[in-house]
């Protein structure tokens, strides 16, 4: 890869993918047609400025074309296709091995995109100068091997995807959040897509309406949508039409995705909302923490009615629920702290140092074994069943780690990504000190 920046990576489970993607056709692109009007004026426009052909010899084209005979020129005889053999049908043509109506590299350009059914997508959000993409990779683990399987241009810098898919049979689509204020929804089983499957939310002034005066005026939102960036974006897993929001304009959104609208906003941030998760149990649980240091959680039923909220003395940078105890919310920090959240309680568990610089990542493989990375260049692997002990440090030739997720179908395999533009794949099963040390323990890895 060139010199781009990772800046948010997901896993797809396998079973969601379609064997045999289907690639965009001209009729998906055919809106990108210039239309007639358009044609005309820069015809109209090209022809006012046309060359104006030299009156001399000797500059531009030369006018004496005597030498080439050309009042002849019909009647030259071209003896090209002498012996040449036609058919009345490519059927009769011996040279001609495909029949009429197919295409001889069609059946390879399927197996090219064949996604099997024991591979795993991985899909990466990158930037690099003005470029923002994603690139869908296949990887079988088995076998240790991955590709580029395709990619998808963004129209603005990615730094949050979610798949949006419970299970086999339910669709492979992909939710982007970026620089902008709209999330755009992809379909991973369409390759070479010009355009999202739909949008979330609208970008432009039509949305905004600002007092007369100062252009610096506080906008008043006028529709159903962000303002602002979007930075962070979660899946509710228990209720499959339900998309969560947070953004730089300080608010929270909730999408019903079978509508494709906000159906709720949550207002109760003095800063930018960096993250967001939904209990993986309790349906209407939404945690939310950013810029204010303080994270809160809400009743989705009655987000306006108040909510909890607890004090973590820096920016939330990241956010992970326990599954196997569900009272407990990790968070990570712009300071590199670790700190545990107990729903039950009004003050946090424990709070620790965990890196020396932003702790940007979280990712739970087996029961009490949490993965993190930073902004110091390091991953680490922790036992988490009580106060968090470091089991292994990691260090990556990846730069400022900046992502970090275990596979759904595969515990121990763990993807990262960072400043350095570059996905790595780590199994904890490899690295004997992890395997010993929760070997050891009730939590096995492996």
């Amino acid at each position: 890869m060139g010199k781009g920046f990772i800046t948010c990576l997901t896993w797809i489970k396998k079973g969601v993918p379609k064997e045999y993607p289907t690639k965009a056709g001209l009729s998906e692109i055919s809106q990108y047609r210039p239309s007639k009007k358009r044609l005309k004026n820069e015809f109209d426009c090209k022809s006012k400025k046309r060359l104006k052909v030299t009156e001399s010899p000797e500059e531009g084209w030369p006018h004496n074309l005597d030498e080439y005979n050309l009042s002849d020129y019909d009647d030259d005889v071209d003896d090209s296709v002498t012996g040449l053999t036609v058919y009345h049908n490519n059927a009769l043509d011996p040279y001609i091995t495909v029949p009429d109506g197919e295409d001889s590299s069609s059946e390879g350009e399927q197996e090219d995109l064949r996604v099997d059914a024991s591979d795993n997508e991985i899909v990466v959000g990158r930037m690099e100068d003005d470029v923002s993409q994603l690139l869908v990779y296949v990887h079988n683990h088995p076998n240790g091997t991955h590709y580029v399987h395709h990619e998808i241009l963004l129209p603005a810098p990615p730094l949050s995807l979610v798949g949006l898919n419970s299970g086999s049979g339910s669709g492979n689509l992909l939710a982007v959040a970026g620089m902008d204020s709209v999330i755009t929804v992809w379909d991973l089983d369409v390759v070479d897509c010009l355009e999202p499957l739909t949008c979330l939310g609208s970008n432009g002034e039509s949305r905004v309406k600002r007092k007369s005066g100062s252009s610096n005026a506080t906008p008043v939102v006028t529709d159903s949508s962000h303002t602002d960036a979007v930075l962070s974006l979660s899946f509710n897993p228990t209720a499959p039409s339900a998309l969560a929001s947070g953004s730089a304009d300080s608010t929270v959104r909730i999408w019903d995705l079978e509508v494709g609208r906000s159906v709720a906003r949550i207002a109760a941030f003095r800063d930018k909302v960096q993250c967001v998760e939904f209990h993986p149990l309790e349906t209407n649980s939404l945690a939310a923490g950013g810029f204010d240091r303080r994270v809160r959680l809400f009743d989705c039923r009655q987000p306006s009615s108040g909510c909890s909220k607890w004090k973590v003395g820096s920016t939330v940078e990241t956010m992970l629920w326990v599954k196997d105890r569900p009272y407990s919310l990790l968070v990570g920090t712009e300071t590199g702290k670790l700190v545990c959240l107990d729903v039950r309680h009004s003050s946090p568990i424990w709070s620790q140092q965990i890196h020396s610089e932003a702790t940007n990542g979280l990712a739970m493989s087996s029961p009490g074994c949490l993965v993190t990375v930073s902004d110091d260049k390091s991953c680490k692997v922790w036992d988490t069943v009580d106060e968090p002990v470091c089991v292994y440090t990691r260090e990556l030739s990846l730069g400022c780690l900046s992502a970090v997720s275990v596979c759904p179908d595969t515990d121990t395999l763990v993807a990262l990504a960072g400043e350095r533009d570059s996905l790595r794949f780590w199994d904890l099963v490899n690295c004997e000190e992890v395997a010993s040390h929760f070997c050891q323990s009730e939590n096995s890895v492996g």
